[in-house]
């Protein structure tokens, strides 16, 4: 996800609130995409 989404980041084992805003907005919206959708039954 970090080379699809082209975050920059030291190593992938950085946690994401040291990471610039632009970062963390990358790391939420790969986040959110890579999940699963829950429809409502």
């Amino acid at each position: 996800m970090v080379q699809e989404f082209e975050s920059k980041t030291p190593d992938i084992t950085t946690p994401a609130r040291s990471l610039s805003e632009g970062n963390i907005q990358k790391v939420v919206l790969a986040r959110e995409i890579s999940r699963q959708p829950v429809f409502p039954h």
